[in-house]
């Protein structure tokens, strides 16, 4: 599976890690600050990005792993064609 990892905390590291580890590819990693993004994209064998219109058309997943405070300001930038559709609130666990 190819996915972008949007993020680059904890949470985006780690689950960017585990994904890579079980055989998936990180295409993509796109972060606020492009020196963790970068930082993480080396880690997982991937490629930084900086500007969210630049995700791939080609990625099975594209994923949000960033501050909950962020996740609709990101996602309100996301300009992704094929998808599920988009949601205003994230229940927290």
């Amino acid at each position: 599976m190819n996915i972008v990892i949007l993020g680059s905390g904890n949470t985006a590291t780690v689950l960017a890690k585990m994904m890579h580890a079980a055989g998936h590819s990180i295409v993509q990693v796109w972060s606020r600050n492009q020196q963790h993004a970068a930082e993480l994209a080396k880690q997982v064998q991937s490629k930084a990005i900086h500007s969210l219109q630049e995700i791939t058309t080609d990625a099975d997943l594209c994923m949000i792993a960033v501050s909950d405070k962020a996740i609709s300001e990101v996602a309100a930038e996301l300009k992704l064609k094929e998808s599920i559709g988009s949601y205003s609130r994230v229940s927290e666990y």
